[in-house]
């Protein structure tokens, strides 16, 4: 599976837009991307593991709150993880 990064966020990645993950639930989805990409999961997750408010995940354009938990992610299924834009 693949993670599609915001360019606000791919500094954070290594430079890169993508970020290959193996494939796994939804629930496992947050602890792998610590494993994989530990500077990024520190960067978008808070202190419990969860996604910060200013950071949306989606999976094929939905939001990742309107998928159960238990939802197996793989290759078929585009992930994009985006970064709110502020400042002035």
């Amino acid at each position: 599976m693949v993670i599609h990064t915001h360019p606000a966020l791919q500094r954070f990645n290594e430079g890169q837009a993508q970020l290959a993950m193996p494939d796994c639930t939804i629930e496992q989805l947050l602890p792998q991307l610590k494993q994989h990409a530990p500077l990024l999961a520190r960067c978008i997750l808070d202190d419990h593991g969860r996604i910060q408010p200013y950071v949306a995940l989606f999976i094929n354009n939905q939001r990742l709150s309107d998928f159960s938990t238990d939802y197996l992610l793989s290759n078929e299924d585009r992930i994009d993880l985006l970064s709110s834009l502020v400042g002035g």
